[in-house]
């Protein structure tokens, strides 16, 4: 940068990738039409506790179960559809906004908490 007001370059250490998940708030993962989740990236397993094979509507309050259900199990036109995912985490509802899309037989879905 030739201006005087840059900053020298720095470099510093980055950080471990397990601060890095703790801190993240973007989740990414993959459902089948049973709602029964297939893939989870490794920030979506540390702050919703989903592991591959658990069943997406158990972090779904009861109030959403019907809505969450008809997301995953509706036939896509293969567009994204962005919507807002109600998710009990750690006992609080959130709701996160997500962009999902087809992805072989499944859904792959992207969230932000």
């Amino acid at each position: 940068c030739a201006s005087a007001r840059c900053l020298p370059a720095v470099t510093s250490p980055p950080p471990d990738i397990l601060t890095l998940n703790r801190l993240r708030r973007e989740v990414a993962f993959t459902v089948d039409a049973q709602a029964h989740v297939r893939w989870v990236d490794p920030v979506a397993q540390g702050l919703l506790g989903l592991t591959p094979g658990a069943e997406l509507l158990g972090l779904v309050p009861d109030d959403a179960v019907a809505r969450v259900r008809q997301l995953v199990t509706t036939p896509w036109n293969g567009n994204s559809t962005e919507f807002s995912l109600p998710l009990l985490v750690d006992g609080q509802k959130h709701l996160v906004a997500c962009v999902a899309e087809p992805f072989g037989a499944n859904r792959l879905i992207v969230g932000v908490l």
